[in-house]
Formats: structure tokens, C-alpha cells, sequence
């Protein structure tokens, strides 16, 4: 076939494009447009039909005057040609983004220009595109949708952090999508504003005040009669091991059960203590006082300094004009408590739930107090990796924390508030 020419000017024989005398003499004999198309006309035994049909699935680049199969071989020859990376990315865009797609099957988004060495049209949809490959997960498994922008994932951790960072908060996504009713929110019994819980759950039914519940269920399911029901029944039964009865069953005397309930009332006496461990006086006394804290913290209590309220409410007075959403544990919808409740706010982390102890909503800022006696390296339950990891966590979340010790707000009060102040105003 003889090259195609008119008024001396030579054409691709192939694709018929204008060939200038630049690619001629790369060619050699000038009669094809590009290595690309010279490497499939000899791959078809030089049949131009077939070399036009193959061509029908390459790109071709204007700015080269060439064919590619793909993006990384047009990078590759648009790099060569001395092409600067915002051309690159126009052409990208221009020709490459349409017919791309992310690798994550259940996925039809483009692959954006920022993300095309990952084949993904982003970061979650590549670690989900990987954790399949890699037998870590099945597609199936994500199912946990977000209403709001379709991607999906594989529990509802990684669903909260996701709403938490790049849309708005667990509440206000709940609120928009699953909350059930007006009165949801609000305490069952005094129709105080109750506590969010997560996504999932929602809001609690019930305030921190105990006897809400108690008296809701007693009102509306009659369980104090249960109740009673119960323990009469447990009484006149003698199944308790506290009751004589129980031991007499069992074929001892009176006198014998009287004794053997005596012995379990003293299990964790330091006398039991020294029989059942073999230890000595000084060594039971400690392991009675592990068995004491133990039950102690088993109750509910105050379970934040009075020190830290101080600063917390005096921080408060400066800004509540300035920020809709300020929590504390002694704040509750702009009003203070004195019920001992704990009203700080909560997030949840990848492994866990953290309160935080200051926490303006507005602007993402927290301020953590740690206090000098739980957060001394003296008190021996003190871990400061724990500390480290809580920190860390929050920051994760997009939060920023200013930390402030307890010692430091003694030394200089005034100090340590305007620092606060500024860092929620100001700070980064």
C-alpha cells in the first residue's frame, strides 16, 4: 500500500491523520502516525482493518500526536514530551476520567486525577478494594450504609467515624435520618433532655435520674408488684443460701445453717482472707482493701474533680455568648446541675467511648483536665500510656485538645483561663 499524499503532504495509513515530517523520520519510512499503532499493525500481520479496530479502545492525545492503550502509557509519553503536571492533569481529565472506574465492584464513581496510581476513586473504597483481595473481608460485608453520601461499610465503627469526619456528628446524622419522633430525646418520666447514645441506639429512654426509670416501669408495667412477686417468693421458697432454710433442706441443723451463713457473710474478712490465700496479716489487709475499692467503685459516684468544675464555669462565662454548644459535667442544656450527674459529652473512638471533660461543639475543641492525684506517676494505678492512646483518639476524630494540670490552674489561675479562652477562640 502506497503512502497517501496530497499537495506533498503524507497520511497515516491506518488512521489517515496528517503525518508532519517530525514523525517521519522516527517512523522511517513516515507511513504510520505513532508506536503504538506501528506496534498493532505488525501484531494483526499489517491488515489496516484490523490495526483501525484495535485503535477503536486506544486514546488519542492531540497534545502528542499519539495513540495510547491506557493512562500510565500516556503519562509516560506526555512526561517524555516535557508536558507540565497541570497539562497533564487537564488531559486526564478531558479524555482518561470519564471512561475510568473505581476497582471496588460495587463502585461506578470515576477515578479522580489525585487517586489514578490506586485505581479508586478514594482511599476508603482502595483499603476495601485491598481487604478483599486479601480474604480479610467478603463484599458482602459492606452493609453498613451512609444515608447520606451512599458509601458503605463493613460495621458501624467505621460507619460513625466516617459520618464524624466527613459529614457532621453521630447525633445530627441521626437526627436527620432515624430519629423516630419529637418526644425521642426527652426522659420517658420528667421529659428532661436525655443523654445520645449512637447511631444505633439513639437517645436513652431516661435521664441520669435513677428514679425516672424506676417509676416509669413501675406506672406503665406494674414491676415493683413483680418485684415484690419475686422476693415474697424467694422468701417463702428458703432457696436463698442466706436463709436458713435453704441449708436445713440440704439435711443440717438449724445450728449448722445459722453457722454456715455466718461463714459465707465473712468470706472476705481478713481472717478468710488469711486462710483461703495462706498469707500473712500485713498482705491480707491489702487484698481486703483491693476488695474494697473494688466494690466501692462498683457504685455510682461523682466521677469528676470540683476543682476542674470551677475552671470549666468560669472558661463558660466568658464564651457563652460567643458558642451555641458548650459541655460539662455540671452543665445541662445551659443550666447547671448539682445532682452529682455526669453530663460530658461523648464520642466514640475505634475501640471505645471517651468523655470529654470540656467540650465546645461549635469549633471541635476540647479541654482535658487532668487532675494530680489519678494523673500522677505516684499513684500507682495511673497509666500514661492510657493517657497518650485517650489523646490520640480524640485527635484522630478531628478534635483539638489543650491539656491543663491540675497544679499548673493553682499556681495562676488567670494564667491557665486566658489560655483556655484563647485556644477555643484562637487556638489550632
Amino acid at each position: 500500500m502506497s503512502v497517501s499524499t496530497k499537495n506533498n503532504i503524507k497520511y497515516c495509513k491506518v488512521t489517515g491523520k496528517e503525518l508532519d515530517p517530525e514523525t517521519q523520520k522516527k517512523s522511517g519510512n513516515g507511513l504510520l502516525i505513532s508506536t503504538s499503532v506501528r506496534t498493532l499493525f505488525k501484531q494483526f500481520n499489517k491488515d489496516v482493518e484490523k490495526t483501525r479496530e484495535a485503535l477503536k479502545s486506544y486514546y488519542w492525545i492531540e497534545e502528542n500526536r499519539a495513540y495510547y492503550p491506557d493512562w500510565m502509557c500516556c503519562a509516560r509519553g506526555l512526561t517524555a514530551s516535557n508536558i507540565p503536571k497541570e497539562k497533564q492533569k487537564e488531559i486526564y481529565e478531558r479524555d482518561f476520567l470519564s471512561k475510568s472506574k473505581c476497582q471496588l465492584e460495587t463502585c461506578d464513581k470515576n477515578i479522580p486525577y489525585e487517586m489514578r496510581d490506586k485505581s479508586a476513586c478514594c482511599i476508603t473504597h482502595f483499603n476495601q478494594a485491598y481487604a478483599i483481595q486479601t480474604n480479610k473481608f467478603d463484599i458482602s460485608d459492606y452493609n453498613c450504609e451512609c444515608l447520606e453520601c451512599g458509601m458503605k461499610f463493613a460495621n458501624n465503627i467505621a460507619l460513625g467515624i466516617h459520618i464524624s469526619q466527613k459529614h457532621f456528628s453521630s447525633e445530627e446524622y441521626y437526627i436527620k435520618f432515624h430519629k423516630k419522633s419529637e418526644e425521642e430525646g426527652f426522659c420517658k418520666w420528667c421529659k428532661t433532655a436525655t443523654s445520645f447514645n449512637s447511631i444505633q441506639s439513639g437517645y436513652n429512654n431516661f435521664c441520669y435520674n435513677t428514679s425516672c426509670n424506676v417509676n416509669y416501669h413501675n406506672k406503665y408495667e406494674n414491676r415493683h408488684e413483680c418485684g415484690e412477686a419475686i422476693s415474697k417468693a424467694q422468701i417463702e421458697s428458703q432457696n436463698m443460701p442466706n436463709q436458713i432454710g435453704y441449708w436445713t433442706k440440704k439435711g443440717y441443723s438449724e445450728e449448722q445453717a445459722k453457722a454456715l451463713i455466718s461463714e459465707r457473710q465473712t468470706t472476705n474478712s481478713i481472717e478468710s482472707i488469711m486462710k483461703r490465700e495462706k498469707c500473712d496479716i500485713t498482705e491480707a489487709t491489702e487484698k481486703r482493701k483491693e476488695i474494697t475499692k473494688k466494690w466501692l467503685d462498683s457504685f455510682p459516684r461523682q466521677n469528676y474533680s470540683n476543682i476542674s468544675q470551677e475552671l470549666f464555669w468560669l472558661i463558660h462565662e466568658s464564651i457563652k455568648n460567643d458558642y451555641k454548644e458548650i459541655h460539662f459535667a455540671e452543665i445541662l442544656n445551659g443550666n447547671k446541675v448539682s445532682d452529682g450527674t455526669n453530663n460530658e459529652y461523648r464520642v466514640k473512638t475505634h475501640s471505645t467511648i471517651r468523655s470529654l471533660d470540656f467540650y465546645v461543639k461549635d469549633v471541635n475543641k476540647v479541654i482535658e483536665f487532668n487532675g494530680s492525684y489519678w494523673h500522677s506517676i505516684k499513684n500507682k494505678y495511673y497509666d500514661i500510656t492510657n493517657d497518650n492512646r485517650r489523646f490520640d483518639e480524640l485527635k484522630n476524630l478531628g478534635l483539638s485538645v489543650l491539656i491543663v494540670n491540675e497544679l499548673d490552674y493553682y499556681k495562676d489561675k488567670s494564667k491557665v483561663i486566658e489560655e483556655c479562652i484563647n485556644f477555643i477562640k484562637n487556638g489550632n
